[in-house]
């Protein structure tokens, strides 16, 4: 509280200097003279790029070989970094990039968090987090400078977690390889904001779900492959949009479906004979192409 360059200062010479400042502020913006929160946190130069450290552990490669088996009825051959295109196809959210810092490659998530390339990087927060601005100055422009050098900027942060990488954002969560924003799940890859989740592979944004492979922007599905916008529902497979289904393939905008290709209910016999052949299909496909050439998107 009432804290300037991470200083806290008692409430009255907090405002007496905020005062000031932002008198400051307002005459260098009529002044047309701008200096942005991206000037701080900018080291003058482009980061080094880094290979990321590519090494999913062993317990990952079972529950993704587990969750394959799981969705198509037979587990694939492929590891989890060779289906990786495939599994970031449609991810809008996920993109990270590693940058050196020291001897350490640290993961930058520059699609969701949109920061420049030149930013100055910290390996983790804590190790930066007791910088304070020395010789406190009520100079709006002498401050300024002054806060460059304890403006730093990561996403590493990591709160209870066993075996992730890399840690962005990183809460109370456990063998997760390649995602970004974890929190209270596990075993996921490759995916963005998986939360109280698990087995989920290739996804975006979903919550309470287990069992997923390229599933986006859903809650509560168990058991779903390219699902996109769909709630309370399991054993759904290219469908959007659909509630309280259970075994659809290729249903949208629907509710309370069972049993229905392109929405219409055809009877547990003949549709899971379908259903058969349509993976055995899709195992085929990915094991040749590494990829399907298509999503729930088209």
């Amino acid at each position: 509280r009432f804290a300037i360059g991470n200083l806290e200062l008692s409430k009255d010479k907090y405002y007496n200097i905020k005062s000031s400042l932002l008198e400051q502020i307002a005459s260098l913006i009529k002044q047309k003279n701008f200096y942005s929160f991206y000037d701080l946190i900018s080291n003058g130069s482009s980061n080094e790029k880094v290979a990321p450290p590519y090494n999913p552990q062993e317990e990952l490669e079972k529950a993704f070989s587990k969750t394959t088996r799981v969705l198509l009825g037979k587990e694939l051959s492929l590891t989890l970094q060779e289906l990786k295109d495939f599994l970031l196809s449609e991810n809008y959210f996920y993109e990270l990039s590693f940058y050196r810092v020291g001897k350490n490659p640290v993961p930058l998530s520059t699609k969701y968090f949109k920061l420049p390339k030149n930013v100055k990087l910290s390996k983790d927060y804590q190790s930066v987090s007791s910088l304070k601005i020395q010789n406190l100055s009520s100079d709006f422009l002498e401050l300024f400078e002054k806060a460059k050098n304890i403006a730093f900027t990561t996403l590493a942060f990591e709160e209870h977690c066993l075996d992730c990488l890399p840690k962005i954002i990183c809460v109370y969560a456990q063998h997760n390889y390649m995602t970004i924003m974890p929190v209270f799940s596990k075993y996921t890859a490759f995916s963005f904001w998986p939360r109280d989740s698990e087995y989920i592979f290739g996804s975006e944004i979903l919550f309470n779900s287990s069992f997923c492979i390229n599933c986006y922007y859903s809650t509560n599905i168990n058991r779903g492959f390219e699902v996109d916008s769909s709630h309370n529902s399991s054993d759904i497979y290219f469908s959007h949009n659909v509630e309280n289904a259970r075994e659809c393939l290729f249903c949208f905008n629907v509710k309370n479906l069972s049993y229905a290709i392109a929405n219409a209910p055809l009877g547990k016999e003949k549709y899971l004979e379908i259903k058969k052949g349509l993976l055995e299909q899709i195992r085929e496909r990915l094991e040749k192409k590494k990829s399907l050439g298509f999503s729930v998107y088209g």
